[in-house]
C-alpha cells in the first residue's frame, strides 16, 4: 500500500479514508472490501516516512467518520464514502 500512499502525497488533496478489517488477522496484501467494517475514518496526511522494510510510517490528522458505499475499479482499494 505504500504505492497508493505516494499517489495520496502528490495530490494537493491529501486525504485517505481508514477502515478495519473485521479479523483482525487478515492479511493485508489480501484484504478486499468484504474484509471490511463499513464505517471508518477520512484522515488528512501530514507526513509520510519511508520505513528500512519498504514500508511507512504516517502521521495522519484524523478529521470525520465515513461510511464505506461502493467500491470503485482500481488498482487499489479505493472507493465512495460518504461522510457520517
Amino acid at each position: 500500500y505504500y504505492e497508493a500512499l505516494k499517489l495520496v502525497a502528490k495530490k494537493e488533496n491529501r486525504h485517505i479514508a481508514l477502515f478495519l478489517t473485521e479479523n483482525e488477522q487478515a492479511d493485508i496484501r489480501k484484504v478486499t472490501f468484504a474484509d471490511l467494517k463499513k464505517v471508518g475514518v477520512v484522515a488528512r496526511v501530514v507526513r509520510i516516512m519511508p520505513t528500512e522494510e519498504g514500508g511507512a510510517q504516517l502521521v495522519l490528522n484524523v478529521e470525520k467518520r465515513v461510511v464505506l458505499e461502493k467500491s470503485l475499479r482500481s488498482p487499489h482499494l479505493k472507493a465512495k464514502v460518504r461522510i457520517h
